[in-house]
């Protein structure tokens, strides 16, 4: 009886590893975004808190109200005659509240958004953030004015002025808990916590870059600021910084909460949106954006994420719901029990008494480990190729070749290419040779590629030398990080000296003897050795 043939091992190549968590699986269940186009830069992003969850878009010189259902624009607020901001529902979903560049706040109604309810006067520089204060008739406005002013809606007057801040007033935030605290933050790195029952300002804490966003955590005794690259969580009550986030590497422009409050969302110029878990604040997952994000929302239930970019493209993405173990079960029995594998070529249905004997099932063998049962090395390597380097599994092509490596069959795959087929192998050894876990195969396979067609380049082949370039390139941008390896661990390892001697000096200086207890006295009946002894 001939031996089966065996497959080539895909686990022994070396793959990029990634942890598979929850947060995973729940945010990668959000469809493809469908995108549409703005007039301009989309700067705010609100949800409305009643189903079914309504969000405004504030762009250009008006605010579009999109269903969270259709993806289309169900009113249009064009009440402006300059750039709108921070188009805000009030936790109704009613009433809508917008400021601008006119210096002024306007009110609408959202059922009719043609007819301008209230309009407030009194700021002496463009709004940039309004919100609705909860459980009151009042609004919140923050201002380039350096002002942070509250008004009444009915009587349609200014009740509050607070003023402190040194520059511009861009993010502002109410207490849902406490609807008497605000807080701001403002160009001036300062972010200040005001109470509408006092004058001066109750809190001031230095964020150290300019503040973009500002946001309260249900509870109330928690905010955020963000601004720079930097994320920080302050404590209200013990006016003391919690946490510094510093997971983006460029300005960090908004800010929101989602499921059920449990995980932040930060938007960034860095074209990421950041999920922060928020007993840990440690990174959960991460969604890319093909340009600078200026606002996110994200619906109460989580069904719907959508995201403002400073092009004017609004990325609304939509989740998948989620199977049950009971429907996952019942569509495998479906298929399982239908008629075509039941009845097909078959007399005779089981019944309880029979003996049933079990095919062996048929052994799958896929393309390219056919083309190696045959001995065809070079189409094994075409085969692998062509189809899993675009289906991202670039350890299936650095398998193959391990095999050929293995079979002494590399030279003979590779050699006699023609410039179209080596394209496919020249693009991928560019791609992944800088990977950690695939550069010790590649750099073979790259060595025996380059000393295969070395003398088609020498001889003055220029279409072998162009499609070889970016190769060349990505190999030169390794050598040249291997060789700046060394300075590095020298100036991390001088570092560590300079902090170890001057720890070591402050011992010193505090009269700790270096091997115990401080001026040689007993610590709890020992010498040496206490842990209370030691800096």
């Amino acid at each position: 009886m001939a031996h089966s043939f065996k497959t080539t091992d895909i686990s022994s190549a070396a793959q990029t590893s990634q942890n598979i968590t929850r947060d995973t699986v729940y945010w990668k269940r959000l469809d493809p975004p469908l995108h549409v186009k703005e007039y301009a830069a989309v700067t705010s992003v609100d949800f409305s808190p009643v189903e079914p969850y309504m969000f405004a878009v504030t762009s250009s010189l008006k605010i579009s109200l999109y269903s969270s259902v259709s993806n289309q624009v169900k009113h249009t607020i064009s009440r402006f005659r300059e750039t709108a901001y921070s188009g805000s529902f009030r936790n109704d979903g009613k009433l809508l509240v917008a400021g601008g560049e006119e210096k002024i706040i306007k009110l609408f109604d959202v059922a009719n958004t043609k007819s301008l309810l209230r309009v407030f006067k009194g700021h002496t520089g463009p709004i940039h953030r309004v919100s609705f204060v909860p459980n009151t008739t009042q609004i919140a406005s923050f201002s380039d004015d350096r002002t942070v002013r509250c008004y009444d809606i009915p009587a349609e007057r200014e009740v509050s002025r607070f003023c402190g801040h040194a520059d511009y007033v861009r993010a502002g935030a109410v207490n849902h808990a406490s609807p008497n605290i605000l807080v701001s933050g403002g160009y001036d790195h300062v972010v200040k916590m005001w109470d509408v029952r006092q004058k001066d300002c109750v809190m001031s804490v230095d964020h150290g870059h300019p503040v973009e966003s500002v946001l309260f955590f249900p509870s109330g005794g928690i905010f955020c600021s963000a601004g720079g690259s930097v994320v920080n969580v302050w404590d209200a009550f013990g006016k003391k910084q919690l946490c510094r986030l510093m997971d983006h590497h460029k300005t960090v422009t908004c800010m929101c909460l989602s499921s059920d409050n449990h995980r932040l969302l930060t938007g960034s110029l860095d074209r990421h949106v950041k999920v922060y878990d928020v007993s840990s604040y440690k990174v959960v997952h991460s969604l890319n954006y093909s340009s600078a994000i200026l606002s996110v929302g994200v619906a109460q239930d989580d069904k719907t994420v959508v995201v403002g970019m400073a092009d004017g493209l609004l990325s609304i993405q939509h989740r998948r719901p989620e199977i049950t173990k009971e429907e996952r079960e019942e569509t495998r029995l479906k298929k399982k029990s239908s008629y075509k594998y039941i009845l097909q070529a078959r007399t005779h249905l089981p019944s309880k008494g029979d003996f049933i004997v079990e095919s062996e099932a048929k052994k799958v063998i896929s393309k390219y480990d056919k083309h190696l049962q045959k001995f065809r090395a070079s189409k094994a390597l075409d085969a692998v190729l062509l189809t899993h380097h675009r289906l991202a599994r670039p350890h299936v092509a650095v398998a193959v070749m391990q095999e050929l490596i293995r079979r002494g069959a590399l030279h003979a795959a590779v050699a006699g290419r023609g410039v179209d087929e080596l394209r496919p192998l020249a693009r991928f050894l560019a791609r992944h040779v800088g990977d950690p876990a695939f550069a010790p195969t590649l750099v073979d396979v790259a060595g025996v590629t380059l000393d295969a067609y070395a003398a088609r380049v020498v001889a003055g082949d220029n279409e072998m030398a162009r499609l070889l370039r970016p190769l060349r390139r990505a190999v030169a941008r390794e050598v040249a990080v291997m060789a700046a390896i060394p300075a590095v661990l020298g100036s991390m390892d001088a570092i560590f000296a300079a902090a170890s001697t001057k720890s070591y000096a402050s011992v010193e200086g505090a009269g700790v003897d270096p091997g115990g207890s401080a001026g040689g006295a007993e610590v709890g009946g020992a010498t040496g050795g206490s842990a209370a002894t030691r800096s």
